[in-house]
Protein backbone atom coordinates (compact mmCIF):
# COMPACT_ATOMS: atom_id res chain seq x y z
CA UNK A 1 0.00 0.00 0.00
CA UNK A 2 1.06 3.27 -0.95
CA UNK A 3 2.28 6.58 1.97
CA UNK A 4 -0.47 8.26 3.26
CA UNK A 5 -0.55 11.83 2.15
CA UNK A 6 1.10 13.68 5.06
CA UNK A 7 3.54 11.16 4.50
CA UNK A 8 4.09 12.22 1.22
CA UNK A 9 3.73 15.91 1.99
CA UNK A 10 6.46 15.33 4.74
CA UNK A 11 8.75 13.31 2.33
CA UNK A 12 8.38 16.33 -0.06
CA UNK A 13 8.76 19.16 2.48
CA UNK A 14 12.25 17.32 3.20
CA UNK A 15 13.24 16.75 -0.05
CA UNK A 16 12.58 20.84 -0.92
CA UNK A 17 13.21 21.60 2.54
CA UNK A 18 10.00 23.53 3.48
CA UNK A 19 7.89 23.16 6.10
CA UNK A 20 5.12 20.49 6.05
CA UNK A 21 2.86 23.20 6.44
CA UNK A 22 4.08 25.23 3.62
CA UNK A 23 3.98 22.07 1.14
CA UNK A 24 0.01 21.66 2.41
CA UNK A 25 -0.18 25.52 1.54
CA UNK A 26 1.50 25.13 -2.08
CA UNK A 27 -0.85 22.46 -2.84
CA UNK A 28 -3.77 24.08 -1.73
CA UNK A 29 -3.09 26.69 -3.90
CA UNK A 30 -2.65 24.52 -6.69
CA UNK A 31 -6.01 22.73 -6.37
CA UNK A 32 -7.48 26.05 -5.89
CA UNK A 33 -6.35 27.29 -9.57
CA UNK A 34 -6.51 23.94 -11.31
CA UNK A 35 -10.62 23.99 -9.21
CA UNK A 36 -9.17 20.31 -8.27
CA UNK A 37 -10.75 18.64 -5.12
CA UNK A 38 -7.51 16.13 -4.81
CA UNK A 39 -4.28 15.21 -6.10
CA UNK A 40 -5.34 12.84 -8.60
CA UNK A 41 -8.25 14.93 -9.70
CA UNK A 42 -5.49 18.12 -9.88
CA UNK A 43 -3.05 15.76 -12.29
CA UNK A 44 -5.91 14.94 -14.42
CA UNK A 45 -7.02 18.71 -14.57
CA UNK A 46 -3.62 19.67 -15.48
CA UNK A 47 -3.12 17.46 -18.56
CA UNK A 48 -6.45 18.74 -19.63
CA UNK A 49 -4.55 21.89 -19.86
CA UNK A 50 -1.70 20.91 -20.86
CA UNK A 51 0.70 21.54 -17.90
CA UNK A 52 1.68 17.56 -17.62
CA UNK A 53 2.40 15.75 -20.52
CA UNK A 54 -0.35 12.82 -21.50
CA UNK A 55 0.16 9.50 -19.25
CA UNK A 56 1.67 6.72 -20.56
CA UNK A 57 -0.49 3.93 -21.60
CA UNK A 58 1.83 1.09 -20.14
Amino acid sequence: MSASIPNRDKEIARRLDLTFYGVRYRISGIFAKLGARGRIDAVHRARLRGLLPPADDA
